[in-house]
């Protein structure tokens, strides 16, 4: 891990660095991915259901989307 330290001398450089938007940033995959939250947020489970048959070619039922207790935490 990396740490910065506003004593040091290339704090503001470094902080300047580290805030800079990223060269991965892709809009296009952006714009995906909330579309694919919006859907679920709408949608709910029949989304979820979709989604993962078109992304992992599962077919999976209602049912097998629950969540136990344990597993919230």
């Amino acid at each position: 891990m990396n740490t910065i330290r506003y004593t040091d001398a290339c704090f503001s450089k470094r902080l300047r660095e580290l805030a800079a938007a990223s060269s991965l940033f892709d809009p296009v995959i952006e714009q995906r991915t909330r579309a694919i939250l919006d859907d679920v947020r709408a949608r709910g489970d029949a989304a979820l259901l979709e989604l993962t048959e078109r992304f992992d070619g599962a077919r999976l039922s209602a049912e097998q989307l629950s969540v136990t207790q344990a597993e919230l935490v």
